[in-house]
């Protein structure tokens, strides 16, 4: 019995301590659940989110701060309002709303992004923005974006960093691929010419053996007539 009862005593322990644990967490949003979950860009369903763009806390001891009174946030609207956390693990997010400092703290409300524009993070300020946010900076929110996307940006931006930076280098890789290309154009046009002489070739031999074929069964309808006729 004694067994059983310290049995118990440990389970419920472990209950209690994960429930704990669980409400010190803040919900993480990344690439694949931002969207999904905050209905950002369409501003529908899932209601308000109060987002901080955060990272490591060895790197940032203020990012430490704001998750702190996130949590305490989180349990004074409970299912009011929505909050959560970004980190820079989330590329595309990062780069979809432009963040370059941290902390960074926005309020999603209907399809716009509120930013928090104060560099001081307490309780009762971030209280305050959460419900007169509307008096805030904002915009529409940005469509998500792809990988693609960044990649096409990125190359864009090596295009133009070489032509405001180095235009002799950009004059030199235009240059040659202007002579690339004439030095190609001869053996695409070899290239050309064989493959039209092929199916050309292949096309003639088609229409010989056909006409082999019908030839072939000319002579045996012919010589099935003249076994007819002698028959007869």
């Amino acid at each position: 019995m004694a067994a059983v009862l310290s049995f118990l005593h440990v389970l419920v322990f472990v209950v209690v301590f994960s429930f704990l644990s669980a409400e010190d967490e803040l919900k993480t949003l990344d690439d694949i659940n931002f969207e999904h979950l905050t209905q950002a860009s369409t501003g529908a369903t899932t209601g308000d989110w109060l987002i901080v763009f955060s990272r490591d806390h060895n790197d940032c001891s203020q990012c430490k701060d704001v998750e702190n009174i996130f949590i305490k946030l989180s349990a004074k609207f409970q299912h009011k309002l929505n909050i959560a956390k970004v980190l820079p693990s989330s590329k595309l997010t990062i780069k979809r709303f432009e963040i370059t400092k941290w902390p960074a703290v926005s309020l999603f409300h209907h399809g716009h992004q509120y930013y928090y524009t104060s560099d001081q993070y307490s309780e009762e300020s971030l209280t305050v923005f959460s419900k007169d946010y509307d008096k805030q900076p904002n915009r529409k929110v940005p469509d998500p974006i792809t990988m693609f996307d960044v990649i096409v940006e990125d190359i864009m931006d090596d295009v133009k960093h070489v032509i405001h930076v180095r235009k002799n280098a950009a004059l030199i890789i235009f240059f040659s691929g202007i002579l690339f290309g004439l030095m190609l154009m001869p053996i695409l046009k070899c290239v050309a010419d064989f493959l039209i002489s092929t199916f050309s070739h292949d096309e003639e031999d088609d229409e010989d053996e056909k006409e082999d074929e019908d030839n072939e069964v000319e002579e045996k309808e012919e010589e099935k007539s003249k076994e007819q006729k002698k028959d007869d």
